[in-house]
């Protein structure tokens, strides 16, 4: 079983009990105008290019079966890049990289098990988080039973927009569920986007 993964994040500390492991998903049905992960919102391999680092030495157009340039953020460029991830590789200033790949389920728990005695000593395990986790069901469903019959500590992020009956033999394994919220006033929300993306324009443009 393979899926589409953002990042596995070690010595997490924020996201449930303890020192934890978070599993990015990639996927998400909501469009939030703040959101921190826009890479995530399908479901598809995907390279960043941060012109800043780039030092011009071209070695990622060396390995590039699609025949792009330097600059990924030019739209045609943009367009033909199927995020294989190749010219990230090979960067050696990591002006490129890899932002969504495909891993399989054996792949993300052997990565975990490396950590296992930090969740042990510290009462955390692995949280799923996104995007939204729940999106890529099939995937979550196994990886969620594999790490729950290994003993591990599983907690979920969500923002609730899931078919709860489908979704239940993986909540039954979750020891811990906490919902993200975003307003439950339209005028705020609104407001809050508009703020939050302004934060964001300053931020980066710094």
């Amino acid at each position: 079983m393979k899926g589409y993964v953002m990042q596995l994040q070690p010595f997490s500390v924020n996201d449930g009990e303890g020192i934890r492991t978070t599993i990015f998903m990639a996927g998400c049905p909501l469009r939030c105008k703040w959101c921190s992960n826009p890479e995530g919102f399908d479901q598809k391999p995907k390279t960043a290019f941060y012109e800043k680092l780039c030092i011009g030495c071209g070695l990622c157009t060396t390995v590039c079966h699609v025949h792009n340039g330097i600059n990924l953020n030019d739209p045609k460029q943009r367009e033909k890049c199927d995020g294989c991830g190749k010219c990230a590789d090979v960067c050696p200033k990591n002006a490129k990289k890899r932002m969504v790949v495909e891993k399989e389920v054996s792949e993300i728990v052997e990565e975990v098990k490396k950590h296992r005695l930090f969740y042990m000593q510290s009462g955390g395990g692995i949280t799923f988080s996104g995007g939204e986790t729940t999106m890529q069901r099939e995937f979550l469903n196994e990886l969620s039973e594999t790490l729950y019959d290994m003993g591990f500590h599983l907690a979920m992020e969500t923002c609730g927009y899931f078919d709860f009956d489908a979704l239940k033999p993986v909540l039954q394994r979750m020891d811990l569920i906490f919902m993200d919220l975003k307003h439950m006033d339209s005028e705020k929300h609104a407001y809050l986007q508009a703020l939050a993306m302004k934060r964001y324009w300053k931020t980066s443009n710094a």
